[in-house]
C-alpha cells in the first residue's frame, strides 16, 4: 500500500523569520533593556554579514539550481555548486539550503546532509534560531531516510525545543508527526501513538484542514500497521477522506486505496472494488496513471481473494511492468509475492517456482547496490561528523559569550542595589498588610488544595471499586462469547454512555458501535440495553 508521511521536514526555502521583544515597567526592566541593546550591538557587524535575500535574488539563485541537473558527473557538479557559494558569501545560508534542497532532490542524501548543516551553522552564527531549527529538522530528515534513527529524533528534538520557545505551534506540530513517524518505523506503537496525539491536539488549533488530514491518515496507517485496530484505522481515514474531498486534495486517491484495503482485511469485497475504482479513476483524470501501482496491487490482491485468477494474474502482471518501469522495487516485490499465490492456487507450481526464484535473485541484486552506496554514505557520514564538531564548538563559544554578558549584567545590577533596597524598605512599610492578606489567602488554598486532594483519593477508590466489579462481570460473561470489543461496548454501556459517547471513546464511526451493541444483544440473549445491564449485574 501507498502511505502518506509528513517526513520531508521544511525542505521548501524560507527567507523570513519570527522577531518578539517586551517590555517591563519596573526599574529592573528597564536596565535589562538597556543591557539587551548593547549586547546586540556588539554583534551587529555578524548579523549584518548575512544580508537577507531580496524577492528577484531568490528567484536568480533557484534560476541557477534549476540546470544543474544536466551535470552527469557528480565531481564536476560538486564543484559547480562549492563555486556558485564561494561566489556569494554573504548569501552563503540560503544558498547552502538549496544546494542541500537540489542534492535532496537527486536523492544524495549525504550530501544534502553537509549543506544542510552548514546552513544551520551560519544560521546559528547570525541567530536566526527559527532558521537555525528548520535546518535541524532536514537533518533530522535526512538521518531519517538514512536509517539513522538515534540522530534523526536527536535533530527534531534540538528543533523542537526552539520551536516551542518561539511558540510556533505550526511548526511544533510538524516536528512532533515526525518524531511519530520514526517511532512508527521503529515499530514502537506507542510512543508514535503518544507523538501523533500531540501533533493533532496543536494541529486542531490551527484551522488548516490540509495538515489535520494529513494527521488523520497518520493515525489511521498506526492503527492499521502496528496497533491491529482496523475499526479505529477505518474511523480515522474517513476524517480524512472527508477533507480531502472538499478540498480536492491530491492526496485523495492515495486514502481512497488505503480505505479499499482496509475492506478487503473485512471481507467487504464489493465495497474494496467500488473504492479503487474511484481511486483508479481519480489518477487517470489528472494522467498520473503511473502513481496507481499501489491501486492496481491491490486490485490483483482483491482478485485473488474473488478466485477470478485470470483476472487477477492480468492486473497482477500489469502491475509487475507498472513497478518495473517506475522503479518501484518493494511493489514490484509485494506484486511479485500475489502473483506467486495465485500460481499456487491453480497447482502451477513450475511457474511460482520461476517466480520466486527471481525475486530472490533480484533481492541479491538491491543489497549488493545497497552495499555499494553504504560505503559511500559513510565517506559522506565522516565529513557530517566533522561539521558537527564545528558546530558544538560554535555553541560553546556562544555560550561563553552569553556568560561573559551575564557578568556584566550582575556588575549593573550590583550597583543599584542601595536604590534597589531603599525603595524595598520604603514599599515594605506599606505592604504589611498585604502580606497578611497573601498568607490568609495562600491558607485557604492550601485548604482548597487539601479538599481537591481527599477528592481525588475517593474518586481513585471508587474507580478501583468499578474495575474490580468490571473484571467479575467480564469473567462471569465469558460463556456468551463476546469479543474484546464487544465486551469493551458493554462496560461503557453498563457506565451510561451514549452510543455517540462509545464511538469517540473508542475511536470508532456511530455505525460501529451499533453494529457491536446488536451483536451484544443477541448472545446474551436481550432485548434491550437495560436488559443487557441487568443480566451483566446479574450474571456478577
Amino acid at each position: 500500500m501507498i502511505f502518506y508521511r509528513d517526513k520531508v521536514g521544511y525542505l521548501q526555502s524560507k527567507t523570513n523569520s519570527n522577531m518578539s521583544s517586551f517590555f517591563n515597567r519596573n526599574i529592573l526592566g528597564l536596565f535589562t533593556i538597556i543591557l539587551l541593546l548593547w549586547a546586540c550591538d556588539t554583534n551587529k557587524n555578524e548579523i549584518s554579514s548575512t544580508s537577507v535575500l531580496t524577492r528577484q535574488d531568490s528567484s536568480a539563485y533557484e534560476s541557477f539550481f534549476k540546470p544543474l541537473s544536466q551535470f552527469k558527473d557528480s565531481t564536476k557538479l560538486k564543484s559547480k555548486i562549492d563555486s556558485l557559494i564561494e561566489s556569494s558569501p554573504q548569501h552563503a545560508a540560503f544558498l547552502h539550503h538549496h544546494a542541500a534542497m537540489f542534492y535532496y532532490a537527486q536523492s544524495d542524501i549525504e550530501r544534502a546532509k553537509l549543506h544542510f548543516l552548514k546552513s544551520s551553522e551560519l544560521r546559528f552564527e547570525a541567530h536566526q534560531f527559527e532558521l537555525y531549527a528548520e535546518m535541524m529538522t532536514n537533518l533530522g530528515v535526512m538521518y531519517e531516510l538514512s536509517g539513522d534513527y538515534t540522530r534523526a529524533i536527536k535533530h527534531y528534538n534540538n528543533a523542537l525545543q526552539i520551536f516551542d520557545s518561539l511558540h510556533l505551534d505550526a511548526k511544533t506540530a510538524f516536528v512532533y508527526n515526525n518524531i511519530g513517524v520514526v517511532y512508527q518505523q521503529l515499530k514502537q506503537a506507542n510512543q508514535a501513538l503518544s507523538y501523533y496525539k500531540k501533533s493533532l491536539r496543536l494541529t486542531q488549533k490551527l484551522n488548516k484542514p490540509e495538515l489535520l488530514a494529513r494527521r488523520y491518515n497518520n493515525l489511521a496507517t498506526l492503527y492499521e500497521e502496528f496497533l491491529n485496530r482496523i475499526d479505529s484505522a477505518e474511523y480515522f481515514y474517513v476524517l480524512a477522506h472527508d477533507i480531502y474531498v472538499i478540498n480536492q486534495s491530491p492526496m485523495l486517491p492515495v486514502v481512497e486505496n488505503n480505505m479499499a484495503y482496509i475492506k478487503l482485511l473485512q471481507k467487504d469485497y464489493h465495497q474494496a472494488d467500488s473504492l479503487l475504482m474511484l481511486a483508479l479513476g481519480r489518477y487517470k483524470q489528472t494522467g498520473q496513471e503511473a502513481k496507481a501501482i499501489g491501486v492496481y496491487r491491490n486490485q490483483a490482491k482483491l482478485y485473488l481473494e474473488l478466485k477470478q485468477f485470470e483476472q487477477a494474474t492480468i492486473t497482477a502482471e500489469q502491475t509487475i511492468l507498472l513497478a518495473e518501469s517506475n522503479s518501484e522495487f518493494e511493489l514490484l516485490q509485494e506484486t511479485r509475492q500475489i502473483l506467486i499465490e495465485i500460481f499456487e492456487q491453480q497447482n502451477k507450481t513450475h511457474e511460482a517456482l520461476g517466480l520466486y526464484k527471481k525475486m530472490v535473485a533480484d533481492d541479491e541484486k538491491a543489497k549488493s547496490l545497497e552495499q555499494r552506496k553504504e560505503v559511500e554514505r559513510l565517506q559522506v557520514s565522516f565529513d557530517v561528523h566533522q561539521k558537527e564538531q564545528q558546530i558544538r564548538i560554535l555553541e560553546k563559544d556562544n555560550q561563553l559569550q552569553n556568560r561573559g554578558i551575564w557578568i556584566l549584567t550582575l556588575a549593573l545590577l550590583a550597583a543599584l542595589i542601595g536604590l534597589v533596597g531603599l525603595i524595598w524598605i520604603y514599599r515594605l512599610s506599606r505592604q504589611s498588610s498585604q502580606l497578611i492578606i497573601d498568607q490568609m489567602q495562600r491558607d485557604i488554598s492550601d485548604y482548597i488544595a487539601q479538599i481537591e486532594e481527599n477528592k481525588e483519593a475517593d474518586e481513585q477508590t471508587h474507580q478501583k471499586e468499578i474495575n474490580q466489579h468490571q473484571l467479575l462481570i467480564l469473567e462471569q460473561l465469558k460463556p456468551y462469547g463476546l469479543s474484546e470489543r464487544e465486551e469493551e461496548v458493554l462496560m461503557l454501556i453498563a457506565q451510561g454512555f451514549k452510543n455517540q459517547e462509545i464511538a469517540d471513546k473508542l475511536f470508532v464511526s456511530l455505525n460501529t458501535v451499533k453494529t457491536h451493541t446488536k451483536n451484544i444483544f443477541s448472545k446474551l440473549d436481550v432485548r434491550n440495553r437495560m436488559e443487557a445491564v441487568q443480566k451483566a449485574n446479574k450474571s456478577a
